[in-house]
């Protein structure tokens, strides 16, 4: 019995000791500017592996048996604050952080168009087999409607006795501005193709036009003429107006053109990357703009862009286009349609130096519908010597406000669509 007294006794005595020489030490971090209470805060006791954090509230405990001297509390954006402390202490410590300044040398980011050079290289691989002209043979309907129109129309021009009792003839622009429409025309064509034996037919179906023909002796006219047929950005380079533009499409294009990601979409049967192209030199006769491409075919879906350099163009001071390309077959390229907007510069009337200068902004628009390619049969012709033809079927001019109606339809929700996706 007196053994069993002895033994419970210095058992005791053990565990009074080891207690005794606990150390333990509490409190509560916070930021010494706002007060607010400092989470997830590092506390370790130095040279040891004993350690916590604070909780949301900024509260600690941390305790050893461990001969320990100091405890340090860390965190990421503050400096780090170390205090004593002595065996077998129980002690409550508060403590305030100073948040750390961090200098750091000045980052320049650049964009990486590596990605998008990458693309582009597809496309250009892909061009012999995706670009339209090169079928063997193709025929298609083309609606093509062209609008003019003078713009800033001043008071004194509109209050000729020209225009008496004619004020609804002029429409308001978005800018307040006056306008009057001067010449408009809507065409439909079907043109046949074929390249072995090289064989053109193009025959009018159906046109249009309302207005006065003042611009016919300009060279507006001309300008017309040169852009009758649209653009194919396939091309090396696009003729306009008798001057060549580097397609940023070109096989030379990285030369003449940076490239930029912009964006990427995901569709049930492929990728579409949206790309932006600006010159790489001032000078050069190139276009600026975004392009839309897809990753099965690396076909072009759509493309808008816009003259950087119009110097060489007579009276043009504004040249944009935007095309759009279909998949015939859910797998071959064609023709969709394509919009152009200009403004011309040139008026074949003699204006006061001191006056407002008036511009002449021109809008065409293309549409291809009813699209066969590499057809059996062979282009038709009136003689065997002719390889190209043009036929009209009109007899007398009629006016066709189905097709303009159906062009305007789609045109309508193809803008809507596009703006959706953007």
């Amino acid at each position: 019995m007196y053994r069993l007294v002895l033994f419970y006794l210095c058992l005791f005595n053990f565990c009074f000791s080891l207690y005794a020489s606990k150390t333990i030490v509490k409190g509560k971090i916070t930021d010494s500017e706002s007060g607010e209470p400092l989470p997830f805060v590092n506390i370790v006791f130095d040279n040891t592996t004993i350690g916590t954090v604070s909780d949301t509230a900024g509260v600690y405990h941390l305790s050893t048996i461990q001969s320990v001297d100091s405890i340090r509390f860390i965190a990421l954006g503050y400096h780090p604050e170390s205090f004593k402390v002595h065996l077998g202490e129980n002690k409550r410590i508060d403590v305030t952080l100073i948040p750390s300044t961090i200098a750091l040398d000045e980052v320049i980011a650049r964009p990486d168009n590596s990605r998008a050079k990458r693309l582009v290289k597809r496309v250009v691989e892909n061009k012999s087999r995706n670009n339209p002209e090169n079928h063997d043979s193709y025929s298609y309907r083309r609606y093509t409607q062209w609008k003019y129109r003078i713009n800033n129309v001043p008071a004194r021009m509109r209050q000729k006795s020209i225009f008496n009792n004619k004020e609804d003839i002029f429409g308001y622009a978005a800018d307040s501005s006056r306008f009057m429409p001067v010449f408009s025309s809507e065409q439909v064509v079907f043109n046949e193709y074929q390249r072995n034996p090289l064989l053109y037919k193009s025959t009018i179906e159906a046109e249009k036009s309302s207005g006065p023909s003042l611009l016919e002796e300009t060279e507006v006219s001309g300008f017309t003429a040169s852009m009758e047929y649209g653009f194919n950005f396939y091309a090396n380079s696009i003729e306009i107006m008798g001057h060549n533009f580097i397609s940023p499409l070109a096989n030379n294009g990285s030369f003449y053109y940076n490239y930029y990601l912009l964006d990427s979409i995901d569709l049930k049967k492929s990728t579409h990357y949206v790309l932006r192209f600006t010159p790489r030199r001032k000078g050069d006769n190139v276009f600026t703009g975004k392009m839309t491409i897809e990753d099965n075919r690396f076909s072009v879906v759509e493309i808008t862009a816009e003259l950087t350099n119009t110097e060489h163009l007579n009276f043009i001071r504004k040249f944009n286009i935007h095309s759009v390309y279909q998949l015939l077959s859910d797998s071959i390229p064609f023709f969709s349609s394509s919009e152009l907007t200009t403004v011309i510069d040139y008026m074949p009337v003699e204006f006061k130096k001191n006056q407002q200068r008036i511009e002449l902004l021109a809008e065409n628009a293309i549409h291809f519908t009813d699209v066969e390619v590499n057809k059996e049969r062979n282009v038709e012709l009136s003689h065997r010597r002719l390889s190209y033809e043009l036929v009209s079927r009109i007899t007398i001019k009629r006016e066709i406000p189905a097709i303009g109606n159906l062009f305007v339809q789609r045109s309508l929700q193809k803008k809507r669509r596009i703006l959706i996706n953007r």
